[in-house]
């Protein structure tokens, strides 16, 4: 008894939760410190992407600029013009050929020295590599492609004399790689991989304009190389930046980011997706952003990565001096908890639970005595007035089930019977000579009489929809075919049916249902009725049943092609008394019938709608539930209704 008692419980709890605070600090501690720096990481590497995102578009709107000066000069167009029109390759005049393309090579090298790109690409208009210009290694190149023996020759110049041979042949293997590439390129700026390097390109179409005529004469390709000087601009608070290949590895940045980056591996996110990603491994917090690249069949990935020394160094300080603060609080707070507890928390649930065992055994006019005015006193004093509540709505329904009851046993007889009376008079009047030639007497006596049987029907309905809720039938898993056939089988619908010309169609086999046997035939006798009632007068008469089961609900459609319901109908037409047309000698109903329905699919915890039926017409859908309640569910279910 001491064990499970609340007071017990209470104490050892408490210094469990001391010792294990004591424990759970630095944990805590620690995954708050390292939330900290996560998101400090996050937010310096969103800002370094930003800044890195400007400096691309102010790199490629410097590159556009260039290109857009260097094709107006006057000169250049011009040479590339004579040279379009008077260079044969078969005959090649180097003397002045060469000369000119060298002139061509030296004002490209000055716009790399002088503007932001490293590496410019003159071509003609048969797209073949006139001059160039790079900057490669820390070095500043130059040249042009001349012609001997009717076969290209490329010229190298740089002003620090000639050039290693192997330096020199991996140089003109890689500029006539890229003119091949250019040449297949349309105009406009791309990033591709070239030599382990990303570079961002710009292509222009160089344009000579003559007697109002502008011909194309080639085009100016100039390059930046995203090196580590470009990635610096936007590094911050720690952060070092990089550029990884597909694979992870590593193509340019800083040492960080270059000690780490095998970590990247098996990790990276695909390059469709363009957003920034964060990543954690060992050596710190990443965020990595795919860069697409010419071609779509390569990829690079712009990263940053913010030092997880930093967060080692602060958890260590900052773990210690908390842990000591929590050591020296909890020593003091735990001997005045516990006496807080007994006074303000023990005992007043003592008395609660008290008086909810009073409630529980039906004394709903126990009182819980209990001073206090915190949350447990505003408790005790809600359960007192819930429980006065239960006791006065106890008493309102119990005095309401006798009334429905009185009135459901008056409307069976001292309603019907007056209704039979006024019936059996009118027939009897109707019946004498003397009334044969007073037409507005037998007119009056033909109301009388139909509006007596009106009231009886009327009377008939609401008795039965008074009774749903007194008559419980027992629930049983139904063949849904053979309560179809039964009911189809009875004169009256069969009557109905031959007399309307019906096309009755039954799609089988229909789905098994939990539901009562008597209630089913009453909404099968209901919906059969109601498209008889309704059908359309200018065709023949049409009803298709058929059902499936989704989602663990069993569905029976009930179609015909009768007159329809409008879309904003469908809803007031479940109402009591509801009437969408105007009654008639041949149309006498009610208004409960549909009501009646969808209570029976209500209380079985199923539910009935309308779709759009045959032709226009009207589709009832029936959903029953496709599981077995709980006998608690059963008893539950049973007593809401």
């Amino acid at each position: 008894m001491l064990a499970s008692s609340l007071k017990f419980k209470l104490l050892f709890f408490t210094l469990a939760i001391g010792l294990i605070s004591l424990l759970l600090a630095g944990y805590l501690v620690d995954r708050h410190l390292l939330n900290y720096h996560t998101q400090t990481a996050e937010s310096l590497i969103e800002e370094g992407f930003s800044s890195l995102y400007n400096n691309r578009k102010n790199l490629e709107a410097a590159l556009v600029s260039e290109a857009h000066l260097l094709c107006e000069e006057e000169r250049l167009v011009a040479i590339l013009n004579l040279i379009n029109n008077f260079q044969d390759t078969r005959n090649y005049q180097s003397l002045l050929f060469d000369e000119e393309k060298k002139r061509l090579s030296q004002r490209l090298q000055t716009a790399i020295q002088t503007g932001r790109s490293t590496g410019a690409y003159l071509y003609a208009a048969d797209d073949q590599l006139v001059s160039f210009a790079l900057a490669e290694e820390s070095k500043v190149l130059q040249g042009f492609v001349s012609y001997a023996n009717k076969q290209p020759d490329l010229k190298l110049m740089s002003p620090e004399g000639a050039l290693d041979e192997s330096l020199k042949n991996d140089l003109e293997d890689r500029i006539f790689r890229r003119a091949q590439r250019h040449n297949q390129l349309q105009p406009g700026q791309r990033y591709y991989l070239d030599n382990g390097q990303v570079y961002l390109e710009q292509k222009y179409p160089l344009v000579r304009s003559h007697l109002e005529e502008e011909r194309q004469v080639g085009s100016l390709v100039l390059m930046r190389r995203l090196d580590g000087d470009f990635l610096l601009l936007a590094t911050r608070g720690g952060l070092e930046v990089g550029l990884l290949d597909a694979q992870g590895g590593f193509i340019d940045g800083q040492p960080l980011v270059k000690k780490h980056a095998e970590q990247l591996k098996n990790k990276l996110p695909p390059i469709a997706e363009r957003e920034i990603n964060f990543l954690k491994t060992a050596g710190g917090f990443w965020g990595v952003f795919p860069l697409r690249l010419a071609g779509g069949e390569q990829s690079a990935y712009l990263s940053f990565v913010y030092p997880v020394e930093n967060y080692h160094q602060a958890s260590a300080a900052t773990r210690e001096a908390i842990l000591t603060a929590l050591l020296i609080t909890a020593l003091l707070i735990i001997p005045f908890s516990l006496l807080l507890i007994r006074e303000l928390v023990t005992y007043p649930l003592q008395q609660l639970m008290k008086g909810v065992e009073k409630i529980r055994k039906g004394d709903l006019l126990a009182q819980i005595d209990l001073e206090q005015k915190d949350e447990l006193g505003e408790l005790a004093k809600a359960m007192n007035e819930m429980a006065n509540q239960l006791y006065q709505r106890e008493l309102s329904l119990n005095t309401s089930n006798r009334e429905l009851q009185r009135l459901s046993e008056v409307m069976a007889h001292h309603f019907q019977e007056p209704t039979r009376r006024l019936m059996a008079f009118a027939e009897r009047l109707s019946s004498k000579p003397s009334l044969e030639q007073d037409k507005d007497a037998r007119l009056s006596i033909d109301f009388i009489h139909a509006q007596a049987k009106y009231l009886s029907y009327l009377v008939h309905d609401v008795q039965r929809y008074l009774e749903l809720d007194r008559v419980i039938l027992p629930v049983q898993r139904l063949h849904t075919e053979e309560v179809l056939d039964q009911v189809l089988r009875e004169k009256a619908i069969q009557e109905q049916l031959e007399l309307s010309n019906a096309d009755l169609q039954v799609e089988k086999p229909l789905p098994k249902i939990l539901f009562a046997r008597r209630r089913l035939e009453e909404i099968f006798r209901a919906l059969l009725s109601n498209a008889v009632t309704y059908r359309h007068p200018e065709r023949p008469m049409q009803i298709k049943i058929y059902g499936k089961t989704v989602n663990h609900c069993n569905l029976i459609y009930i179609a015909d092609n009768g007159r329809g319901i409008a879309p904003r109908h469908r809803t007031q037409v479940f109402e009591l008394f509801s009437r969408l047309v105007t009654q008639t000698p041949d149309n006498t109903g009610t208004g409960m019938g549909l009501a009646l329905v969808r209570r029976l699919m209500l209380q079985a915890g199923g539910d009935i709608s309308i779709e759009e039926g045959i032709d226009g017409g009207t589709t009832f859908v029936l959903s029953f539930p496709d599981q077995e309640l709980e006998p608690s569910e059963q008893t539950l279910h049973d007593s809401a209704r």
